[in-house]
């Protein structure tokens, strides 16, 4: 296959990162259908295993850091395949784990792989895809992503009910090292114009110490970038907090259904990022502007958050269409990636993607206990089980408060999109 820009062969190597980010999208809310066996195999508190689980973020977010600077300096290719094992390795720790600390290793392991996925995948389209079609590759992404959180969800309930919640670690990990060998074949070396670019780059700036610290300083001295990964993890914390975590049995106690029944109305979160995350990037490309779709988002994300909390839903239909609803509302986060690029500089794009993901993942990391201390202070202590509907309806009410301080970002916010098609017109 010919390297061109946009062509067949970008494509498929586009596709094969995606696949990562699946893979690791499936390890990363697959313990949202455990919350109950694993309390009951490590005799834990709500609190304990929201901070167990809560590790993989506090790695994922912190190996942003390097993650950014890695895909700048080296080729994508030489991250991703050792970090594809990274998490193999750790789902099989968690498999064999039989006590909380090993299985809190597990997770880490777990997240210091899964860090080099979106940025990976984002940044392969960065460079081989024209700037146009990034928000519409962001958004393919990550529903790929929602894909393996829809099969790590509701897709292996029933397994977890039937054959226990190691089985599926084991199989995780043994996906993991296929899909490793994959890209080891498949996933090619840069590009010549990517070569070329930089080589420039090195010729003006170098690849020392004064190289890696300038990328940091135009990135994370940039307001833009914070205020942009603020409101990327406000609009996130809908799938870290309910979907990943404590969302099944808020169900569960909301309507008395199965955790099946539940687990496939959560799903129903992932089915709207999964529909409209490509349509958001789509039309946020389409009618060039990027400010405009994330009032939006934050707009809607929060009333439909505050209908699905507040109102006296005892029936599943219901539930279903405002977890839906908030899919499809928060779906437009995607489009935050696409501004981390346009709002740095050409050199930088690696490590502005790899800023806002570390802004995202580290807020929504601290949110996960978070929500699970204010169960147990709500209830008094005790298990998932003893949790009623006003401490779920209590602890969840942390996300409309979240999204409302994001639309108040997005008045800070500045439109990055036509400047940056004004950049690359020029060139």
């Amino acid at each position: 296959m010919t390297a061109t820009q946009g062509g067949f062969r970008a494509w498929v190597i586009w596709f094969l990162a995606a696949c990562f980010y699946l893979y690791e999208f499936f390890v990363r809310v697959a313990p949202g259908v455990m919350e109950h066996e694993l309390q009951t195999t490590f005799h834990t508190t709500g609190a304990m295993l929201g901070a167990a689980l809560g590790a993989y973020y506090y790695i994922y977010a912190p190996m942003q850091l390097a993650v950014g600077i890695i895909f700048d300096h080296l080729s994508v290719r030489k991250a991703l395949i050792p970090a594809v094992f990274f998490v193999a390795a750790g789902s099989l720790i968690c498999h064999s784990s039989d006590n909380l600390t090993l299985f809190t290793v597990g997770r880490v392991l777990q997240g210091f792989g899964s860090a080099f996925a979106f940025v990976g995948a984002i940044f392969l389209a960065k460079i081989w895809f024209p700037v146009q079609r990034l928000a519409l590759l962001a958004g393919l992404t990550t529903a790929l992503g929602m894909i393996g959180a829809i099969v790590g969800n509701a897709g292996i309930a029933s397994a977890v009910h039937k054959l226990g919640w190691r089985s599926t670690w084991a199989d995780a990990s043994i996906f993991g090292l296929f899909l490793a060998v994959v890209l080891l074949l498949l996933i090619p070396r840069l590009p010549p114009w990517e070569k070329e670019r930089r080589a420039k780059e090195k010729e003006a700036l170098g690849m020392g110490l004064d190289a890696l610290v300038h990328r940091l300083r135009v990135v994370f001295l940039n307001v833009q970038v914070w205020i942009t990964g603020f409101i990327s993890c406000t609009l996130y914390l809908p799938l870290a907090v309910f979907g990943a975590l404590w969302g099944d049995d808020c169900v569960v106690a909301m309507t008395g259904c199965s955790t099946n029944q539940a687990s496939t109305a959560v799903s129903m979160l992932y089915v709207g990022w999964l529909v409209g995350g490509p349509i958001a990037g789509h039309l946020s490309d389409h009618l060039r502007t990027r400010k405009q779709p994330l009032v939006l988002s934050c707009i809607f994300t929060t009333l439909f958050l505050c209908l699905l909390l507040l109102l006296p839903i005892k029936a599943l239909w219901p539930l279903y269409v405002l977890i839906l609803l908030v899919g499809l509302a928060s779906s437009i986060q995607v489009v935050c990636f696409v501004v981390g690029l346009e709002v740095a500089p050409e050199h930088a794009g690696g490590t502005a993607l790899a800023g806002i993901n570390m802004i995202t993942m580290l807020l929504g990391g601290l949110c996960q206990p978070a929500a699970g201390y204010i169960l147990d202070w709500s209830r008094g202590g005790g298990s998932v089980s003893d949790y009623s509907v006003a401490d779920f309806r209590l602890a969840m009410l942390m996300l409309p408060v979240m999204t409302l301080l994001g639309l108040l970002a997005c008045f800070f916010l500045k439109e990055s999109h036509v400047e940056k098609v004004a950049e690359e017109v020029k060139k």
